[in-house]
């Protein structure tokens, strides 16, 4: 019986890392508007932001100034 839960519970962590091995890696960055910072070396930042876009399957960043 104890034989059969630790080949149990290894089939299962088997199971597992195979299915980790085939999960797809996310890709770059998604798609739509984000806001970024940059620090400066005073402390103070810089904030802007910015929308990615897949142009022919190529990703575009159009960086948005404020008026």
């Amino acid at each position: 019986m104890v034989l059969n839960k630790y080949s149990l519970a290894l089939f299962f962590i088997a199971i597992n890392l195979v299915s980790l091995h085939w999960t797809p890696k996310p890709s770059g960055l998604k798609a739509g508007y984000w806001r970024a910072t940059i620090d400066r070396p005073d402390g103070q930042q810089i904030v802007f932001n910015f929308e990615s876009k897949d142009s022919a399957g190529k990703s575009v960043i159009y960086v948005i100034n404020a008026g």
